[in-house]
């Protein structure tokens, strides 16, 4: 382990094994050697350099439901993969596979442990969501319709992040009955069957009319038969 007074950081260069405490020496040129419970570790300090490019991260695995996705594996009628998921720019969706997650790691770290990650669903997250290096997993249940970015960035043990997020996007198709031209065959539908109320409703008018028109035809005649009767009475 090493204290950096710059960063106020500590780093681990030893791996993660059992020591016999009792067991250790130092050698003429003033390395280490310590004793294991399987083994013995030699370390020589003045072999340390400090990690001087920024970690990289990398996306691994998509799952859907839980299971990988293989390339050109179809599922639900979608190809999501047509190459590796590091490769991939841009996924495609149905709205069936709307469960999914993105799995993702790190390149360049000398003390993975001390690592930590972030990722962002642009469209969907407000914020960045800080995970810890056991827990590199984002899960995405029923996103609407849409196209979103999915970003994540990681940060080695003294604190520097990634410069570029590793990035992918995705678009959620809408499902059949949501499309533009499914909404555009409703508005032709309802304006068809306005067209069909309004012409049943003018031709209800026209018949009113004509029969209005009839009555006061057979009224007036009415009348002049009774004029002419009472013409014919007096004369």
């Amino acid at each position: 382990m090493r204290f950096d007074p710059g960063s106020g950081r500590f780093q681990t260069f030893l791996p993660h094994q059992h020591f016999n405490y009792n067991v250790i020496t130092r050698l003429k040129n003033n390395a280490l050697v310590y004793g294991l419970t399987n083994g013995f570790l030699y370390f020589d300090p003045l072999q340390l350099s400090r990690q001087v490019l920024p970690p990289r991260a990398v996306l691994t695995d998509f799952k859907l439901f839980s299971e990988r996705v293989g390339i050109g594996e179809a599922i639900n009628g979608d190809t999501v993969l047509n190459q590796s998921l590091q490769q991939t720019r841009a996924i495609t969706l149905n709205y069936k596979n709307n469960v999914f997650s993105i799995d993702f790691a790190a390149l360049e770290l000398t003390n993975p442990e001390g690592a930590r990650y972030a990722y962002q669903m642009e469209g969907f997250d407000k914020a960045w969501i800080n995970v810890d290096p056991q827990h590199r997993s984002a899960t995405y249940t029923n996103l609407s319709a849409g196209t979103y970015v999915f970003r994540v960035k990681v940060a080695n043990s003294y604190g520097e992040w990634s410069r570029q997020p590793a990035s992918v996007t995705l678009t959620i198709l809408p499902p059949p009955w949501k499309t533009w031209w499914a909404i555009a065959g409703y508005i032709l539908v309802f304006h068809g069957l306005m067209f069909v109320f309004i012409r049943h409703l003018l031709a209800q008018a026209r018949q009113r009319d004509a029969l209005a028109l009839e009555q006061a035809e057979k009224e007036q005649i009415k009348n002049l038969n009774q004029l002419k009767l009472r013409f014919l009475r007096t004369s």
